[in-house]
């Protein structure tokens, strides 16, 4: 039944071409602007998207030791902290939704170089590790150098050490205790606070960090996208629950995430996109006011014909679904052309403007889920604004239509 109403439908959009092209166009340029605005909205949401990931810790989750337990708004120190190891850090990158992982320890300790002495942060890293200044002499840290008693120098306490001359300290060893470290690099002057920090391998680090009573090192995670910060954090209380009960679980350690803000993130750039469509979704009404003026032009002319259909045996529901077959066939082809005109407009437009306004954040893109919610309520606006001229057709007595001039 609805093949054949589809085919009558088809037919009768075929005698009128000119009126199916107009009412056609409508929906066209609803799908088409509605296709551009969600392809702008994806565009600004992986602009955004990056821009997070590269400017700000939105999506790391940091793991630590818990040092204190609070107790009626009184803090006193845990008897039994609980220290985070190398093992739980290759446990714990394993889990669903992990990006990257890395596990530092620190240290502080009096660094002295000839006469001179300053108080240095040592800093040992193993995984990914988070962007590090460009190095203004010598090299970077090798995995070859894993447990070599090697450095690389800030910038600040290069200065400090040799005022005058410091990318003249590359090869000098420096006394750190009871410890000698070659100094293999050192980094360019790096944006914010100075500090005067150095980084040595992980197990120089962690032994020389245990040798001063503060081996407690961190891990940090970063989630793979915005919206799996919140589900990676469960999944971490869930694996200190399981295998570390024997410490007290999940509240031996404390999980600090930025999830307050990823929440904000992803609410705002839903917020826009829906917003922005539901402006555009505008143009779909006019284009469904379009079909429904069309459909209703269409019953008044064919009256006699439906008279003739119903009194060869058609039932209302086959007179009913043949005018809703022509409403959606309307829109479905409207809906395909304007989805390909909404992306190839979109696309050329942001082009345009990067390359005349230099404004390189603006991109347009594309998902899956745009085009499909793009093509549903072009669909549903169909259905919709064809329901009651079909109803309408539905209802005409057969006698009166047949009489009809």
């Amino acid at each position: 039944m609805l093949l054949t109403a589809a085919r009558i439908g088809a037919d009768a959009l075929r005698i009128n071409p000119l009126r199916t092209a107009l009412s056609t166009l409508g929906m066209i340029i609803g799908v088409a602007s509605l296709v551009a605005v969600l392809s702008l909205g994806d565009g600004m949401e992986r602009t955004a998207r990056e821009q997070l990931q590269s400017t700000s810790p939105i999506q790391a989750i940091g793991i630590s030791s818990r040092m204190v337990e609070t107790v009626d708004g009184d803090a006193f120190s845990r008897p039994d902290t609980m220290g985070l190891t190398t093992g739980m850090w290759d446990a714990l990158r394993e889990l669903p939704g992990v990006a990257s992982a890395s596990i530092m320890v620190q240290a502080r300790a009096q660094a002295r170089l000839d006469t001179v002495r300053r108080l240095v942060t040592l800093r040992g890293m193993r995984g990914a590790s988070p962007p590090t200044p460009p190095l203004r002499a010598g090299r970077a840290l090798a995995p070859a150098d894993s447990a070599s008693p090697v450095l690389v120098a800030s910038w600040t306490l290069a200065r400090r050490l040799r005022p005058g001359q410091p990318d003249s300290l590359v090869g000098r060893w420096l006394s750190i205790g009871d410890d000698s470290l070659l100094i293999v690099g050192v980094h360019a002057a790096a944006p914010g606070p100075p500090a005067a920090t150095a980084e040595v391998p992980y197990t120089v680090a962690e032994r020389m960090a245990a040798a001063r009573g503060a081996a407690f090192p961190s891990i940090q995670l970063l989630a793979a996208s915005i919206e799996e910060v919140a589900p990676l954090q469960e999944r971490i209380d869930a694996w200190f629950d399981t295998n570390a009960r024997e410490h007290g679980g999940r509240r031996a350690v404390t999980v600090e995430t930025y999830r307050a803000r990823a929440e904000q993130a992803a609410q705002g750039i839903l917020v826009f996109k829906l917003l922005m469509g539901a402006i555009t979704g505008i143009s779909l009404l006019v284009g469904g006011i379009g079909i429904m003026n069309v459909l209703l032009a269409s019953v008044s002319e064919r009256t006699r014909e439906i008279g003739l259909r119903r009194a060869a045996g058609a039932t209302r529901r086959d007179i009913l679904w043949q005018f809703l077959a022509e409403s959606v066939a309307i829109s479905a082809f409207g809906a395909t052309v304007g989805i390909v005109v909404g992306l190839v407009g979109s696309f050329g437009i942001t082009a345009l403007i990067r390359r005349f306004a230099q404004a390189a954040f603006i991109q347009a893109s594309f998902s899956v889920g745009s085009l499909a919610a793009a093509a549903a309520a072009s669909l549903l606006v169909g259905l919709a604004f064809g329901t009651w001229p079909a109803r309408r057709a539905s209802l005409l007595d057969p006698i009166d239509a047949i009489r009809h001039e």
